[in-house]
């Protein structure tokens, strides 16, 4: 079995001011046994997590859903997060329609790209780099 410790995810955490990102206390153990284990190992660390100031959640345990063989595990704005079936893509449902959007191909890598791609546009007080764009974009 796959250990993941998300060294990253943790270090990424570390360059924002307090009160960007909202980390939860870990997941009872219990809980996690049946997840797929990427997303189980992460809610043993933080069960559930809100990423720049409300732009991203990952649930808690207790508010994970089960939607056929999705499993809806958070949302991204008015969007729904999900894991797709064994294979466990991160998914994005979107709000208002029927598109079902891949998003990475495991929530370990999709987690830690989160935080560090939404780095590269907004700085350590949430505010948008505008510095990143001239008028040719």
């Amino acid at each position: 079995m796959a250990r993941y410790f998300y060294e990253r995810f943790r270090a990424e955490l570390l360059h924002y001011r307090e009160g960007v990102h909202q980390v939860g206390d870990p997941a009872p153990a219990a809980a996690l046994s049946d997840l797929p284990e990427p997303l189980a190992q992460f809610l043993r660390s933080f069960n559930g997590v809100r990423l720049f100031v409300d732009a991203y959640e990952v649930f808690a345990v207790d508010r994970l859903e089960r939607e056929g063989s999705w499993l809806v595990f958070g949302r991204a704005g008015d969007d729904r997060l999900a894991l797709d079936g064994p294979v466990a893509h991160v998914v994005r449902l979107e709000a208002g329609s029927q598109d079902v959007l891949v998003e990475g191909t495991s929530f370990a890598l999709w987690i830690e790209g989160v935080i560090v791609a939404d780095g590269v546009l907004y700085d350590r007080e949430v505010d948008f780099r505008e510095d990143l764009f001239d008028e040719t974009g």
